[in-house]
């Protein structure tokens, strides 16, 4: 499956869903509908430039961007440096247990 997340140009998805949408409880955790998302998906895939002037739900949105980093060939935060990242975890573990004491 390949999905191409736009090129979003300063000013080209004006339509863009409202930020209003960033306060919303869940925007990340509640799905939208799964046909809608992998329709607005297939647009992306082909090359569609997609607006979201018609579209009340910023979920779907939310769920699109969340797709394109799940899809990713590697994540952002990169295999090579998941061991660096553990290290920095624990260490904050560490220092929280050492402020609490």
């Amino acid at each position: 499956m390949h999905f191409q997340l736009a090129y979003c140009e300063r000013g080209r998805h004006s339509d863009a869903p409202r930020l209003q949408g960033l306060e919303l409880v869940g925007l990340f955790r509640i799905s939208a509908s799964s046909s809608v998302v992998e329709y607005y998906k297939s647009q992306y895939d082909q090359g569609v430039d997609v607006g979201f002037a018609n579209c009340n739900d910023p979920h779907i949105a939310a769920n699109l961007l969340k797709m394109y980093f799940r899809e990713l060939p590697e994540p952002l935060f990169t295999f090579e440096l998941y061991d660096a990242f553990i290290a920095i975890g624990m260490l904050s573990l560490s220092c929280s247990f050492a402020l609490a004491r």
